[in-house]
């Protein structure tokens, strides 16, 4: 956390207009330690009151690259989801009108 914190604070420092801070999916409910951390950076541009917002992505599909050979092995992405569904976004360039994200 200490590096979220040194950088809202040069943000601040530098008078940016808005932190675009990348979070995760249900941050501020989520109960594990990945979350945690979100969270409390979430919680760190409230305190400051910087002009922000969150971009609480989900999972990137590049993240199940090192388990392609066990997907290919056993013909299924295992993860501990609970469910067998799998949701991911792809990276590629912003489109040329964004969907605004949440401000806070």
């Amino acid at each position: 956390m200490g590096d979220h914190r040194r950088a809202i604070d040069a943000a601040v420092a530098a008078g940016v207009s808005l932190v675009a801070y990348t979070s995760m999916s249900h941050a501020d409910t989520a109960t594990t330690v990945l979350a945690s951390t979100h969270r409390v950076t979430e919680e760190y541009l409230r305190e400051r009151a910087v002009p922000s917002v969150m971009l609480r992505n989900s999972w990137y599909l590049e993240n199940y690259t090192a388990q392609l050979p066990l997907v290919l092995r056993n013909g299924a992405v295992v993860g501990s989801a609970g469910r067998p569904a799998r949701a991911g976004s792809a990276p590629r360039p912003a489109p040329t009108t964004p969907t605004p994200p949440r401000s806070c």
